[in-house]
């Protein structure tokens, strides 16, 4: 993996106001932390996934290749990185539910630099000023240890959680960087110009959202949903943001199933938005057998809801489409064709959401597939087909952001075969010709097989395709510090590779700011 520098922890520097007042404290000194590593038998606490324990901030260099001369702004990556070690060695855990840390690349004038960042939630930075409380949505063993601590809560005898980790997505929107996880208020997140990055508990909105809202890049409008997570109600939450930030519906659905389930995502086209309703189900039983919050569960079937994504308040009535039982966490895209809507996904045929520690992960031993759906909205008939199989681990799909919601060529995603790492090559497919091999890149180092997260595109042409794959390169024991990776969107061909002074844990989604956006939102930030 190359030479590395030595770690240096990120000077405290003053905190920049970035909305209305936070009841949470800011933090003064060094963070509070247990003093040692965590260890825990879990999978999520150990190898690539393991926890890091302090904050970096360093500039870094590249060692192959060049820095494109158009590409300046900022990477920022999230995921789950806890603080705490789990109240006990057989506790169960999820591994969507740690603290939330972003680790960023900062580009500009042809240097580079490195930051990570524990997110400031309220639940953090509580955390820092009473010690940690442990989650009874994280760590519970049963749904009887789940209600006691419930309890316990009510009757004041165990502090609250006050929100949620912001741990596995962001997005901006209207000159704000929002970091956003299952379920929850969308959290601030600032860029400074040095590559610094800032956060205080500070929320742009009283609705939960879910992990994934999109972006329509025509009218640059927001559209979120939500769902119950507590499983005791079928109905899901919509609501529309309008160009300048502001509120413009919230509406109210039923599921079609009639169940309280998971929607990781969700998809927009020109003149509608698509619900997911697929089986995995949310509900606190759930712990007495899964030890977690969530439990696939097949009978329920896996089902579609298309209706109008722009409208008044009120109620939204989804159209409802069976498709064969599945799961999917993550749409591709989503577009009209004639009186057709057509989406692709990654499709999983089943998947085990439990938190119980013995598995190896919950990414690997299944059926993935890249997957199309054709819905008919004059029939109510869908057509659905495999565009690409044959892999031991596929996800985090993305396109081009400029065509989100419009009919796309190619799809970009990671994956694996048998026999490889996780996540060891990131793939190109082309729905043209979706019979033929897609391209790959293989993320190697000094003949080692490494890791790669999620590939964001970064559009920088009239073509579709034009532009670059930037993502985290990761050593999947675990081991050696991490490194950042451009390619070649067209080809797959690598550009530069920086190393980096840290070793940065698997986590979930990134986003690429541009210069303008970083700018812009550091003068949002001045004018509150």
């Amino acid at each position: 993996l190359g030479s590395r520098r030595s770690k240096v922890t990120s000077p405290r520097i003053p905190l920049v106001h970035m909305g209305a007042a936070s009841s949470s404290e800011s933090i003064s000194g060094p963070l509070k932390k247990p003093g040692y590593p965590i260890k825990h038998k879990h999978w999520a606490f150990n190898g690539p996934y393991a926890p890091v324990d302090e904050e970096v901030f360093q500039a870094v260099s590249v060692r192959e290749g060049k820095l494109p001369p158009d590409l300046e702004g900022c990477y920022v990556r999230n995921g789950p990185n806890p603080l705490w070690p789990p109240p006990s060695e057989t506790s169960n855990y999820h591994w969507f539910l740690g603290a939330g840390m972003v680790h960023a690349v900062r580009i500009c004038n042809g240097a580079a630099s490195y930051n990570n960042h524990w997110l400031r939630t309220k639940a953090f930075l509580n955390d820092q000023k009473h010690g940690p409380a442990f989650d009874k949505i994280a760590f519970s063993t049963s749904m009887t240890s789940f209600l006691t601590r419930l309890a316990l809560e009510k009757v004041g005898l165990v502090r609250e959680l006050a929100s949620g980790p912001s741990n596995t997505n962001l997005v901006y929107h209207a000159s704000r960087l929002l970091a956003l996880s299952e379920a929850d208020f969308p959290m601030e997140l600032k860029i400074l110009v040095d590559g610094h990055l800032q956060s205080q508990a500070e929320y742009a909105y009283n609705h939960l959202w879910n992990a994934h809202p999109k972006v329509d890049p025509v009218s640059r409008k927001l559209y979120w949903l939500d769902y119950d997570l507590t499983g005791l109600s079928p109905k899901f939450t919509y609501g529309v943001v309008d160009a300048e930030g502001k509120e413009e519906r919230n509406c109210t659905g039923i599921l079609g199933g009639g169940k309280g389930v998971m929607i990781h995502d969700l998809g927009i086209t020109e003149k509608y938005a698509i619900v997911i309703d697929c089986p995995v189900m949310v509900g606190i039983e759930n712990y007495t057998t899964e030890g977690s919050l969530w439990k696939f569960d097949p009978s329920h079937g896996s089902r579609i809801g298309i209706f109008p994504k722009d409208g008044e308040d009120g109620k939204v009535s989804p159209k409802w489409f069976q498709i064969d039982t599945c799961w999917i966490f993550h749409l591709a895209n989503a577009w009209e064709e004639d009186n057709n809507v057509v989406m692709v996904v990654v499709r999983w045929d089943q998947i085990d959401m439990s938190g119980h520690g013995e598995k190896d992960d919950f990414l690997s031993s299944n059926k993935i597939t890249l997957h199309e759906y054709r819905f008919d909205m004059g029939s109510g008939t869908v057509v659905e087909k495999s565009l690409a199989s044959g892999f031991k681990a596929l996800e985090f799909p993305v396109v081009n952001q400029n065509l989100v919601g419009q009919k796309t060529r190619f799809t970009w995603a990671v994956g694996n075969h048998e026999g490889e790492p996780m996540f060891h090559k990131i793939f190109k497919f082309d729905l043209d010709l979706s019979t033929s091999e897609p391209q790959s890149y293989a993320c190697t180092s000094d003949g080692k097989k490494l890791t790669s997260g999620e590939a964001y595109f970064v559009s920088k042409g009239s073509a579709e395709d034009q532009g670059y794959l930037i993502t985290f390169v990761v050593d999947p024991d675990g081991k050696a510090p991490s490194s950042f990776l451009v390619l070649n969107g067209e080809n797959l061909q690598a550009i530069c590779v920086i190393d980096l002074p840290a070793r940065i844990p698997m986590g979930f989604h990134g986003l690429w700011v541009s210069e303008k956006h970083v700018k812009d939102q550091i003068t949002s930030a001045a004018k509150l």
